[in-house]
């Protein structure tokens, strides 16, 4: 009877510590994707929506993928007429309210790619909320519309694997 009862508190224990890493349900990721990029580029992009259906706000604090090294946050600037990157610690997501990942705006820069992608490949994404939760999706490679990734493609990324921020 003792080892039952041990095992029933460890399974609830685990339960609870699951539910807790689990994110809120009133966020949800739509459509995520990765630019697709030559076999040897070692940064690419992603874009996706954030929806919070909640009533109050939530944060995106950090974001990691296995293939690659590390993802940042980042936005496109406009600085002396030349579109280029800034570094963005937090995305806060407000409630009630979409968020849009897009060419030429806020985006997932992912840096030091592990192995080479092509179009139909998943990158796994874990998104790391500040409360703790993390919510996970697969964002499919694919190339953009025409003209959709003009503004992202034009920027040189060449640095971003070999500077920290």
């Amino acid at each position: 009877m003792d080892i039952v009862l041990r095992a029933l508190i460890s399974l609830s224990l685990w339960f609870f510590a699951a539910a807790a890493c689990a994110a809120s349900p009133e966020i949800r990721v739509l459509e995520p994707w990765v630019q697709a990029a030559p076999p040897n580029a070692k940064v690419l992009a992603a874009y996706l929506r954030f929806q919070n259906t909640g009533t109050r706000p939530h944060t995106l604090s950090a974001v990691s993928s296995p293939v690659f090294e590390r993802v940042e946050l980042h936005q496109t600037v406009l600085r002396e007429n030349m579109a280029g990157m800034q570094k963005v610690g937090e995305l806060r997501l407000p409630p009630k309210e979409t968020l849009a990942l897009k060419p030429g705006g806020l985006h997932l820069m992912l840096i030091g790619a592990k192995q080479a992608l092509r179009a139909g490949d998943v990158v796994p994404l874990t998104l790391s909320l500040k409360d703790g939760s993390t919510l996970s999706v697969d964002a499919i490679v694919r190339g953009a519309p025409a003209g959709a990734d003009q503004p992202h493609r034009d920027q040189n990324h060449s640095g971003h694997a070999s500077h920290a921020h």
